[in-house]
């Protein structure tokens, strides 16, 4: 039965278990290809698991955005003015 790793240790672990194993096999041996298949799969998955596509480099840029349109709508609501929040809103990159 295959578990699901739970978290990037799990990962670590098997890494080096699959590399321990790795280093008692001849290096033109069947076995050795599925270590070296199995170390590329393990390696995919840490390294997908700890990529986010929600982070810190996206979420602030839209908070401070957000922030400053808001800003900008409440002095407008205090003072008549032309709208200009909508000419501030940063674009992505």
């Amino acid at each position: 039965m295959i578990t699901e790793p739970q978290d990037e240790q799990t990962f670590d672990k098997e890494v080096t278990r699959v590399l321990t194993e790795m280093k008692d096999m001849d290096v033109s041996s069947d076995d050795y290809a599925k270590a070296v298949k199995n170390l590329d799969t393990l390696c995919a998955a840490r390294s997908s698991k700890t990529n986010s596509w929600l982070s810190a480099d996206l979420i602030i840029p839209a908070a401070v955005n957000i922030l400053g349109i808001i800003l900008v709508l409440n002095y407008e609501k205090l003072g008549v003015v032309t709208s200009k929040a909508m000419s501030m809103i940063g674009r992505g990159k």
